[in-house]
């Protein structure tokens, strides 16, 4: 609170020098020597900074951080399907003089080897992922766009949740070795 009392005393300190200033500008020296004041229009503006966060997991996205990490395992066994459901939650409050866009995006460190066993591993293009049940795509070497949101004044600010499905690609399946994959997974969230 206290963080916010100085600020607010900051910004009338600021506001009564500019009023200040400014009416002191607007004076004239009339014909016979006396001083006539003529109003002077203020104009104040004030920008706020736009923020977005991003968190893994069952929480709010409280912070403003524009990344998270989650593990990812696999158990791969013959005949079966691997697979793993991942929370998201992200917020925003944007400028839109500043934001156009918002996107969310998954993507491995590596796509030579997103998850690995031991020697064994599995590329980032043969795991497929969906979020909030859109069609299955791969995750290539750039990642996979799980949402991409045009920014406007009605949509400047909110929240969203939703679960990043990701999988084998069952093309890819028969040719990976039975194991226990894991490798870690970033969901990042990009402000344009």
């Amino acid at each position: 609170m206290k963080g916010f009392e100085r600020m607010t005393r900051a910004a009338l300190g600021f506001l009564e020098l500019m009023i200040a200033v400014t009416g002191a500008s607007a004076q004239s020296v009339g014909a016979q020597g006396t001083v006539r004041s003529t109003a002077a229009p203020v104009m104040m503006r004030a920008e706020m900074p736009g923020y977005a966060g991003v968190s893994i997991g069952n929480g709010d996205a409280s912070s403003n951080q524009s990344s998270a990490s989650a593990n990812t395992r696999f158990s791969v066994r013959s005949g079966s399907d691997a697979s793993q459901t991942i929370p998201i939650s992200f917020h925003w409050n944007l400028n839109t003089s500043t934001s156009r866009s918002i996107e969310l995006v998954a993507y491995f460190e590596s796509d030579a080897k997103a998850l690995s066993s031991g020697p064994n591993s599995i590329r980032g293009s043969q795991i497929q992922g969906s979020f909030d049940g859109a069609a299955f795509r791969t995750l290539n070497a750039g990642g996979l766009r799980l949402v991409s949101l045009p920014i406007a004044s009605s949509n400047a600010f909110g929240s969203r949740k939703g679960a990043l499905e990701l999988r084998l690609d069952p093309a890819s399946r028969d040719s990976i070795p039975d194991g226990d994959y894991q490798g870690v997974i970033t969901i990042q969230l990009h402000v344009y």
